[in-house]
């Protein structure tokens, strides 16, 4: 599995999990540690996935076998 933790462009920390078979979860917390799950932000999440879908290097990381780390990622 491959974790990674960042920002999303509405300033949401968010924790994305990616399964070897490619299926993206979010875990969104706001300022108050307040767990958030609203369609805006699911909506613009999705938006940033297709986007680094996108990316050669990350489609690279994402058909290894077996990823373990963190990484930040911002807009």
């Amino acid at each position: 599995m491959l974790h990674r933790e960042g920002i999303s462009p509405l300033n949401f920390k968010y924790k994305m999990v990616y399964s070897k078979i490619k299926k993206i979860q979010y875990c969104f917390q706001d300022s108050q540690n307040n767990k958030v799950t609203t369609n805006e932000l699911e909506t613009k999440l999705r938006e940033d996935s297709e986007r680094m879908k996108k990316n050669e290097k990350f489609i690279m990381v994402m058909n290894q076998d077996v990823i373990e780390g963190y990484d930040t990622i911002e807009d």
